[in-house]
């Protein structure tokens, strides 16, 4: 998850960096972008894709943690049902795909092409823009030039990850052990979710 955050007392920005560190334990990694300025505030959510943008006035009292907590466990999970749609123009066609469809993004010599289960599409832009532009919680760089939708890994062998759709793809050596930790933290939250869902489903009957 990426959030900017825009709040002009550094005091309530050491709070919530505390707060987001005690979240990353329950919902997955958070990067966030704190802002002082406005002016710097408003720049970056026009450049940058944020899943999440908070414009706090100082309060005369802290906030309850556990509040805290759950409050950010609950945005994860409705952020997690209204996936978006990705739009990309290029070269005369425009390619639209669902968070969700897409399996991983590889670069040739500077070319990027973004993948779904069956095909891929040219979109004109570069790793860097795309690593930023799609959600962090999700989507992961196992190499310089592939970014892979976490969703659709089934396991990890040695320096590969195999995907739903059978597709190998190689990981950096560099990035092997980062790889590694950044999956079993992604399927160890996607597992708490489903669990989740399943208590609220017998709740419901």
């Amino acid at each position: 998850m990426r959030i900017a955050l825009f709040c002009t007392s550094r005091e309530w920005h050491q709070y919530f960096k505390t707060g987001f560190a005690l979240s990353q334990e329950r919902i997955g990694p958070i990067q966030v972008d704190y802002f002082m300025s406005e002016s710097c505030f408003w720049r970056a959510v026009q450049e940058t894709r944020y899943e999440l943008m908070i414009i706090c006035s100082p309060l005369r009292y802290r906030a309850n943690w556990g509040r805290f907590l759950t409050s950010m466990a609950r945005l994860w999970l409705e952020m997690g049902k209204n996936s978006a749609c990705q739009v990309w123009d290029f070269d005369g066609k425009i390619i639209a795909l669902k968070e969700e469809e897409i399996y991983y993004l590889f670069s040739v010599q500077k070319e990027v092409s973004v993948y779904d289960k069956d095909q891929s599409y040219r979109i004109g832009t570069n790793m860097k823009q795309e690593e930023e532009r799609l959600p962090s919680a999700s989507f992961f760089r196992i190499h310089r030039n592939c970014l892979v939708n976490l969703t659709h890994v089934k396991q990890m062998q040695e320096n590969s990850l195999i995907l739903r759709n059978g597709v190998t793809l190689s990981v950096s050596s560099r990035r092997k052990k980062q790889v590694k930790e950044r999956l079993l933290l992604f399927w160890g939250s996607e597992r708490a979710e489903k669990i989740s869902k399943k208590g609220k489903e017998k709740e419901g009957k």
